[in-house]
């Protein structure tokens, strides 16, 4: 009963004034559906920049014009299958998004740029799963109250994230009205914590949302 109340709290936030929602993928394509920075609906600029954060890379796939106030940290990615970091993003507080994929397997997307080498002491882990518009990938709920990475201080709104693995950038309604619930179980899961890469990679038994 407890998860059913969280999950209608959640839709019902849709449909509150200022509620943002971010669409991105590993190829550039990404979209911001409540006026942010940019006109509900606009592509969002993405480019090619150094990572000034923790272990970051040179040259990797940046998003921009996100939140200006966007909170500082990491969302580490979990594969599945291994239970290891497969993506990693990134906001740096400064109005970007950075996507890292792993390129263990090869670089077949543009993200596909290796893993940083630290991260923020501000992250969490989610599981990648599959998504009802195609693919794989991740909703994100990120709540202010909580410091939760990508959420905005300064407004006191939930900013839903798509973030997806593969495959085009799907339409972000049908995913809020089926996984409206996950960014809260998240948040009820979220703590503070400040690992190194090599603590994750050497991990094979994650599931679900946690930070350990």
């Amino acid at each position: 009963m407890r998860i059913v109340s969280i999950f209608v709290s959640i839709l019902a936030m849709a449909s509150l004034p200022g509620f943002a929602d971010v669409v991105v993928d590993e190829n550039c394509h990404g979209t911001q559906n409540v006026v942010v920075t940019l006109p509900p609906g606009s592509p969002m600029p993405c480019s090619f920049r150094n990572d000034p954060g923790p272990g970051g890379l040179p040259n990797v796939m940046t998003y921009e014009d996100i939140i200006p106030t966007a909170q500082q940290g990491d969302l580490l990615i979990i594969d599945p299958l291994t239970g290891l970091i497969s993506d990693v993003v990134r906001f740096n507080g400064d109005g970007t998004l950075i996507f890292y994929s792993d390129n263990s397997d090869g670089s077949e997307d543009l993200a596909d740029t290796g893993l940083p080498t630290s991260f923020y002491t501000n992250f969490l882990r989610l599981t990648e799963t599959s998504l009802p518009g195609g693919g794989d990938g991740v909703v994100y709920h990120a709540l202010p109250q909580m410091g939760m990475p990508g959420s905005d201080g300064n407004r006191d709104i939930s900013i839903t994230y798509v973030i997806q693995s593969d495959s085009a950038v799907p339409e972000p309604v049908a995913f809020f009205l089926v996984f409206g619930g996950l960014g809260v179980l998240a948040a009820l899961r979220y703590r503070r914590s400040g690992p190194s890469l090599g603590d994750y990679l050497s991990n094979t038994s994650l599931s679900g949302v946690s930070r350990n």
